[in-house]
């Protein structure tokens, strides 16, 4: 269960968007709300003297926003909440924090959608995504929506899965969310059949071989059955969906509109830089193109 629940801020409505998904949490779960501010601010030499007053006047002004957070966005709430305000550079500050106190939970907003617009503009959360062993809660903002009302609860979280053990990091926190919510887990996975090889070549295009692809399908049957099983000893409420799929990304927010799924949970590699922009990975393409919140993690083998 959440004890803790780690909400960065900026001093933004953008930011806060985040606030009432973590609230619904915190308010099913009696965790406490941890709202973070990271003052940053770089004075390079040679500028006017008054810059440094300025610098000062905007620090004081962001711990008066962040000491009055959680009277203005959790107003009369059951909800127990703490404030913390850093100064220093922002992915670096929340990276030592988070690692310091180890929410159970990181809940954020994100942004990009284009594939270049996150390796140009270096979003704080696909820093942090690469960095921290607790999973993270990723929540787009509606730019048309700059309330801060209650947050819909979702009755399905879609948990994509791959017969893999990396793939299955993500359950344990799907698992713990649904909980929270009372909601149902669609566990997804997508089938890939083979692309079929001529030989010699020949001038025309081979079809799919059909056996093949519906015995990849009982495969994934069994596989998601044995899967399933084991989660609802757990209390939980599991359906199934399979499908078979060319981009997998592309098939994943499919099915996730198809179900109406709240929700979509995914595990990410820990990687970055040039190599994550080039070779992309699916847990990037799903955060980038999901309207719904991502939860998403690492598995513990790459902490």
């Amino acid at each position: 269960m959440y004890r803790t629940i780690l909400v960065p801020l900026d001093g933004s409505r953008y930011a806060e968007a985040a606030v009432p998904l973590a609230r619904a949490i915190a308010e099913r779960s009696s965790a406490v709300l941890q709202f973070v501010l990271v003052h940053h601010s770089v004075v390079p030499g040679g500028i006017p003297e008054g810059f440094s007053v300025y610098a000062e006047e905007s620090r004081k002004a962001e711990q008066e926003y962040l000491s009055r957070t959680p009277e203005r966005l959790v107003p009369g709430s059951i909800v127990r909440t703490s404030t913390t305000f850093l100064d220093g550079p922002v992915a670096e500050s929340l990276t030592e924090l988070a690692l310091e106190t180890r929410p159970d939970l990181v809940v954020m907003t994100t942004h990009g959608r284009g594939a270049f617009s996150r390796f140009w503009v270096g979003s704080v959360a696909d820093r942090l995504i690469r960095s921290l062993p607790m999973p993270m809660l990723l929540v787009r903002p509606d730019p048309d929506d700059t309330s801060a009302g209650p947050a819909p609860i979702p009755k399905r979280i879609a948990v994509a899965v791959d017969r893999s053990g990396f793939g299955e990091a993500v359950l344990g926190p799907a698992v713990e969310l649904a909980l929270v919510f009372e909601a149902e887990l669609v566990l997804l996975h997508i089938v890939h059949p083979p692309l079929p090889i001529a030989e010699p070549p020949l001038p025309y295009l081979v079809g799919f071989d059909e056996g093949l692809s519906k015995e990849l399908e009982s495969q994934a049957e069994t596989y998601l059955g044995a899967l399933a099983g084991t989660l609802r000893e757990k209390g939980v409420s599991v359906v199934s969906r399979i499908a078979l799929g060319g981009d997998t990304a592309s098939t994943i927010l499919g099915l996730v509109g198809e179900t109406e799924a709240g929700i979509v949970a995914i595990a990410s590699h820990g990687e970055s830089g040039v190599r994550r922009l080039l070779l992309g990975s699916v847990a990037d393409k799903v955060m980038r193109g999901a309207s719904v919140p991502v939860l998403i993690c690492r598995p513990k083998s790459e902490e």
